[in-house]
């Protein structure tokens, strides 16, 4: 939801507000949020009947800035300022992660992308001769956030880092959901440095992000293998040792990137 200055929205439990909120804690028409021409943001408690907080204190009346926890009953929201730039590539990822054909739970490219579609950025970068990346983002002790916090939970975390991931890249570097616990990000024109600096970049995105909104105390972190494809490198082998970068990340500590090895190219039959 996205507000600009001169614009206010409801929010309850009635579908007739502007962010509707179905949960047994918020109130019909719990509160109001304005934006006024200077871009202030204020919230107004609506006489809830479980009350408003922001940043834990309960308000009736309250300004809202830039990464501020607001509550609405017990479901949590926060707020963040973006630029124009900044909201047309948010629509544009959600764009395509409501595409057809998607996988169903994540909204990322399904694995068969890496039978397909992935041949042709191979091929083209080949023949235009520009780096080639890959990250695998592998979710840390995964199997653990559903055995602790239930199915649910886990599915939620994995279509959250999953759209973390995918806003974290630019528009056309293709997302795939490779596993149960892990994404693959093909990066195109990415050198290794580049491509470790993307890597580091969604891997603090993750760590930081409020998953508490999915389960009190949950904390979720991610170890990230990056390779950059040698030249005539097989893809099967390409992304294998991403992946083997990404366990060795994790056996190393967790929540870290891990640069893979390159190989030596083996010399051909009679080559002495």
């Amino acid at each position: 939801m996205t507000l600009t200055p001169n614009r206010q929205l409801r929010v309850g439990r009635d579908n007739a507000t502007e962010l509707p909120l179905s949960h047994p804690t918020v109130s019909k028409v719990h509160a109001r949020i304005a934006v006024d021409s200077t871009g202030q943001v204020t919230v107004f408690d609506l006489k809830s009947t479980n009350g408003t907080a922001v940043n834990g204190r309960r308000v009736r009346r309250a300004p809202l800035r830039a990464g501020d926890h607001l509550e609405v009953g017990d479901v949590p929201l926060r707020l963040d300022l973006l630029s124009q730039d900044e909201l047309n590539h948010l629509q544009r990822v959600c764009d395509r992660l409501e595409e057809p054909g998607n996988d169903p739970q994540t909204g990322l490219y399904p694995s068969t992308y890496l039978t397909q579609d992935l041949l042709r950025i191979v091929s083209r970068c080949e023949r235009t001769t520009i780096p080639l990346s890959i990250l695998a983002v592998s979710i840390d002790r995964f199997a653990d956030v559903g055995d602790i916090y239930g199915s649910h939970v886990g599915s939620s975390v994995l279509k959250g880092v999953a759209r973390l991931t995918a806003l974290a890249v630019r528009d056309d570097d293709p997302c795939v959901k490779g596993g149960d616990d892990h994404i693959l990000v093909f990066l195109p024109g990415s050198t290794a440095q580049s491509a470790l600096e993307v890597a580091e970049r969604i891997r603090r995105i993750i760590a930081g992000h409020d998953w508490a909104r999915d389960a009190t105390r949950l904390l979720i972190t991610t170890s990230i293998g990056v390779a950059t494809r040698s030249p005539a490198e097989a893809i099967d082998a390409w992304i294998g040792r991403a992946l083997h970068a990404a366990r060795k990340a994790a056996a190393s500590g967790r929540n870290r990137v891990e640069q893979a090895v390159v190989l030596p190219l083996l010399p051909s039959a009679g080559t002495p």
